[in-house]
């Protein structure tokens, strides 16, 4: 499950005692992100229940024998967390999808890691816009690169503000880098440029496809370390 299956599922479902409020508010803002997969689905119809039905039944996360596999940020502090709320084969259960629109809790805290990323406020003065043009006084963080321990180094931003972030380290407690040895593959950060491998123990797979970037592939043979040269990708027009 990615945030866009996420956001599909509240957009679609009804708070707890709470009828005609959704999870996630129908506001002019979500109505337009939604706009486009609703029309093709037909809002309320049977296709668009089935989709959400199936949206629901997409896992978490997998962690199996010899690979790892998230849609934005493996944590296993915070994996281990939502493991007891959700179902058989890493599912939310429906009390879980509401406490995961419930700021503030834990199981919100998790979802928006695992599914979005880790956020850093930028300091003080500092914005940017990310690819819908929002502006964004926070930054993700590249959780699997161990050895980024700057905010220059370690936050996600565009070009412009990239060359503004002070090149001081950042506090301890705000990194999370992933030093298990166990290959994790994720997506959701839209990267520009050739495909490569983030780490040797990690790659992000979303080379900005839908925005004339690569539709990327890695062929996994059970390697513990990866290999650049096992990353396939074509363009959208090939």
């Amino acid at each position: 499950m990615g945030n866009h299956e996420l956001n599909a599922i509240a957009y679609a479902t009804e708070r707890d005692g709470q009828p005609g409020l959704h999870l996630r508010e129908h506001s002019t803002k979500n109505q337009v992100q939604h706009s486009r997969f609703l029309a093709a689905v037909g809002e309320g119809g049977p296709l668009h229940t089935e989709l959400v039905g199936w949206f629901k039944s997409l896992p978490l996360w997998l962690d199996l024998d010899g690979l790892r596999v998230v849609h934005a940020c493996w944590d296993e502090s915070l994996r281990v967390k939502l493991s007891g709320y959700c179902t058989e084969g890493n599912r939310l259960s429906d009390a879980a999808l509401q406490l995961a629109h419930a700021k503030g809790s834990d199981v919100h805290r998790a979802v928006e890691v695992l599914l979005k990323g880790v956020e850093i406020d930028l300091p003080p003065g500092l914005i940017f816009r990310d690819k819908e043009g929002n502006v964004r006084t926070c930054a993700r963080l590249k959780w699997w690169d161990a050895g980024a321990k700057t905010y220059r180094a370690a936050l996600l931003t565009d070009d412009a503000a990239q060359s503004q972030l002070p090149d001081t380290v950042m506090p301890p407690d705000q990194l999370r880098p992933y030093l298990d040895p166990k290959p994790v593959f994720f997506g959701h950060y839209w990267l520009n440029g050739t495909p490569t491998l983030s780490a040797p123990n990690a790659v992000c797979l979303d080379f900005s496809v839908a925005k004339d970037g690569y539709l990327t592939a890695y062929s996994y043979d059970g390697e513990a370390i990866l290999d650049a040269a096992k990353l396939t990708w074509v363009s959208p027009g090939n």
